[in-house]
């Protein structure tokens, strides 16, 4: 499986060239990194930072879907901090360039046992966030699962 998303990782590195250094010196904040886009986006981040493109991530999950911090466990980069945190209910404090919102319980068998939190991080949890971009002037990239339109 590690092969299989090192080949992913690379392939997206060079199919991306022309928007790496967009992240140079950003703080960046991964809302929801556990989930199977959120770990994508932490080891493209890691793969940047291997080529010398400097970078902060703050990876926030409280961990739903899965109660394992896998990128944690599999990812020891100084330039990732982890937050256990419920989207739905806070945000971080400090100010970051760039809020990456991939919050929302995407698992057939854990939103039919959690429709009310699977709605609650989809609303609250999108605007608590864009409530923190618009006031740190964050640049906001939103994701949404299928199931919130369900």
């Amino acid at each position: 499986m590690k092969l299989f998303i090192n080949k992913d990782i690379s392939d997206l590195y060079n199919w991306t060239k022309n928007i790496h250094r967009k992240f140079e010196n950003k703080k960046i904040l991964l809302v929801g990194h556990n989930g199977f886009l959120g770990k994508y986006f932490c080891y493209y981040f890691d793969y940047l930072t291997k080529k010398n493109i400097k970078l902060k991530v703050t990876c926030v999950d409280n961990f739903s879907s899965s109660k394992q911090n896998v990128i944690k466990k599999n990812l020891k980069n100084k330039n990732f901090k982890f937050i256990n945190l419920d989207a739905s209910k806070s945000v971080p404090k400090n100010k970051y360039d760039i809020i990456i919102f991939l919050a929302g319980i995407a698992s057939p068998q854990i939103y039919a046992n959690m429709p009310l939190q699977t709605l609650n991080v989809s609303y609250n949890g999108t605007k608590n966030y864009l409530e923190k971009a618009k006031k740190d002037k964050s640049k906001f990239i939103f994701f949404s699962s299928s199931e919130i339109y369900g």
